[in-house]
């Protein structure tokens, strides 16, 4: 210990005799240590971190597939939810859930709340309990009683974390409904966003109707299940479905993938690779302190040779270079760790806000322990550069040889190939960075069919209780439509359902036949998408008047296909 403290002392002394050196050996691993830090704290808390569920690697996010949705995975009808629930053995738990929007009217003007209906079951899937209240139960659901669960957040940010709060009422899209629970900190679901929980309560028809198909399902399996078991179950309950109802369920399939996986896919890709790519920077950077390291080993020559003269071993003098490279990291990973305090929740904040854990993303121990590691690591890597150059070297001929002469043929050999190496890694990089930026170019000039310019978009959303039925809901849309074209320039407004390439979240899918033609087999007849009618909100798209010289303002008002609340 005592020779280790001479050690670091010594390569402190070292260091601060040359500032310019460790000035800019210092920024270029920090930049690359920041970066890699930064990219771990994303990788850790979206990819890496359970889900806030008890035994989060039993939840599956569950998924059919029917021929008009050519194999691709969709979600389900009532009744074949209902049914795969009721015939599964591997399954512990199964449970539904829409996303719903709701409109909070108590007072004052309208707001809107991010928010589920959910089966009751959904609460032994997810395995958690609410840190106050309760979750409604099965009877209430089938009932449809108006009852509903709060998140943390809501709890906090409208009551003041009021425990009096059970029992008060809310007026849910002009219903009253009355709350029973509010759940744990972060343990929303499906995201972080979601704000009120309401039972689903399927009506008789829907419970009937196995082409309504808007049902997200996932379940927990049981204490022992492999995702393989579970599959093979899933596919042969399909197969039952299909053959009592082949003019529906012809054809399809189920399956099952982690629930973790199922939400964090679509970024997974992007992560380890922008990772991977914030490793190849920092090699770059260990290539540049090595050659560096070994630029400032050719002063230090005779030193080294006077060393082993006297004495000192070639590991004592390996010992000591190393000890001074990983100093060095170290000063690097502290500047790094100061830029990586403020590019972390930058980062964070270009991610989709649903992400689970997003919310996490920060500094913590594990992030330390990661950097520290890179640090260490990346000290003895670019550390052993200047060692090959004086435990070959000739101990007389460095003796003879001056300070300021040129470097040896062995350090010449190994800068050389540092150099090549750091030529060919950038090359890698900016080829990569080509081929995305030429990407992203040509998808932004993908041709969507119709005109996107002079268009906004905003939502409506029309209660049931106030509009019960298709009329009433027109003539709103209609005063709509007035207001908005005699805005000053206004060229049309129209509506539509859904926005174009927008979500679609309830659906009846069914076969058709075509007039004039004859009929044809259930399993060949053309399928169709029918949005159902009972829409409750809208969106609308426009510009305002100012938007530029000679444009025009044109409004689409898009009514989206939530089911209403009943």
């Amino acid at each position: 210990m005592h020779t280790l403290l001479r050690d670091l002392l010594y390569a402190l002394r070292i260091l601060w005799k040359r500032p310019g050196f460790t000035t800019a050996a210092t920024l270029t691993l920090a930049l690359g240590i920041a970066a890699n830090t930064t990219m771990f704290s994303l990788v850790s808390a979206i990819l890496l971190r359970p889900l806030p569920y008890p035994h989060a690697e039993r939840l599956v996010s569950l998924w059919t597939s029917y021929p008009a949705s050519n194999g691709q995975p969709d979600i389900f009808s009532p009744p074949n939810y209902l049914d795969l629930a009721a015939r599964s053995k591997s399954l512990e738990a199964v449970g539904s859930y829409i996303t719903f929007s709701f409109t909070l009217g108590n007072a004052g003007d309208p707001e809107y709340i991010p928010g589920i209906e959910m089966s009751a079951s959904l609460s032994d899937v997810l395995g958690i309990s609410p840190q106050l209240g309760r979750w409604f139960t099965r009877e209430e659901d089938e009932a449809g009683q108006a009852v509903v669960l709060l998140s943390d957040s809501l709890w906090r940010g409208r009551y003041g974390a009021d425990r009096g709060v059970l029992g008060r009422t809310l007026n849910l899209n002009g219903r009253t409904f009355t709350i029973i629970g509010v759940l744990p900190r972060r343990a929303g679901f499906p995201t972080v966003l979601t704000e009120i929980y309401a039972p689903i309560s399927f009506t008789p028809a829907q419970r009937a109707s196995r082409g309504s198909v808007f049902l997200n399902v996932v379940a927990r399996m049981r204490e022992g299940t492999t995702l393989a078991a579970a599959g093979a179950e899933l596919r042969t309950i399909a197969t039952q479905l299909a053959s009592e109802d082949p003019a529906i369920n012809g054809g399809i399939s189920m399956g099952a993938v982690p629930l973790q996986e199922s939400m964090v896919g679509s970024v997974r890709s992007m992560l380890l690779v922008l990772w991977a790519a914030v490793m190849f920077m920092l090699a770059v950077g260990c290539a540049n302190v090595a050659n560096l390291l070994l630029t400032h080993a050719v002063a230090r020559q005779r030193e080294w040779a006077l060393r082993r003269s006297l004495g000192a071993s070639n590991w004592r003098l390996t010992r000591q270079l190393l000890t001074e490279s990983v100093v060095l990291s170290l000063l690097g990973s502290g500047v790094g760790l100061v830029i990586a305090g403020w590019a972390v929740p930058l980062a964070a904040g270009h991610l989709p806000k649903n992400f689970p854990s997003i919310r996490d993303v920060a500094l913590n121990g594990q992030v330390l322990w990661f950097t520290l590691g890179v640090s260490v690591l990346t000290g003895l890597l670019f550390g052993l550069a200047p060692v090959a150059g004086f435990t070959r070297g000739d101990l007389a001929q460095a003796m003879r040889e001056d300070s300021r002469s040129s470097r040896g043929r062995g350090s010449g050999r190994l800068g050389k190939l540092l150099v090549v190496g750091e030529v060919a890694v950038v090359l890698v990089l900016l080829v990569g960075a080509g081929l995305v930026l030429r990407s992203l170019g040509r998808l932004s000039n993908v041709n969507p069919g119709f005109r996107t310019n002079n268009l906004i978009a905003w939502q409506v959303f029309l209660p049931p209780s106030r509009y019960p039925n298709a009329d009433a809901q027109r003539a709103v849309y209609r005063r709509l439509m007035e207001q908005a074209q005699s805005l000053p320039g206004v060229q049309s407004v129209g509506f539509a359902q859904p926005l174009p390439f927008g979500p679609i979240d309830m659906v009846a899918d069914s076969g058709f036949e075509i007039g004039g033609r004859p009929p044809v087999s259930p399993d060949a007849r053309p399928q169709a998408l029918q949005i159902m009618p009972q829409a409750t909100n809208t969106r609308a798209l426009a510009l305002p008047p100012n938007a530029g010289s000679g444009s025009r303002l044109s409004t689409h008002q898009i009514a989206t296909a939530n089911p209403p609340m009943r």
